[in-house]
């Protein structure tokens, strides 16, 4: 199911307010991981959005240089992407990868 968000609220047509909406759709992770094993990639346990975001950040912060210095704004929308009641655990990751 393709669905589309503009300014927090669901919208019917997708194609509206082109660049300005998010798109997202669901997707059948399940069809998605056997195809990828099925083609010879790795593929890391499907996860919730929050706790794969997190993970990333703690690697990242082992680079501090390599990192943009952060500010309120950025740390609003980085709590937005891992907060369970906001987007952390509506969206998931399935990582693939070569081996």
């Amino acid at each position: 199911t393709l669905r589309g968000y503009h300014r927090h609220r669901m919208v019917d047509d997708v194609l509206t307010n082109p660049g300005e909406m998010d798109i997202t759709a669901s997707v059948n992770f399940t069809r998605v991981e056997r195809i990828a094993e099925a083609i010879g990639l790795g593929v890391v346990p499907l996860t919730r959005q929050s706790q794969y975001l997190v993970s990333l950040f703690d690697k990242t912060l082992q680079w501090p240089k390599l990192f943009p210095e952060w500010t309120p704004d950025r740390t609003r929308q980085f709590q937005t992407l891992v907060h369970p009641e906001h987007l952390g655990d509506s969206f998931k990751v399935l990582e693939c990868s070569r081996p």
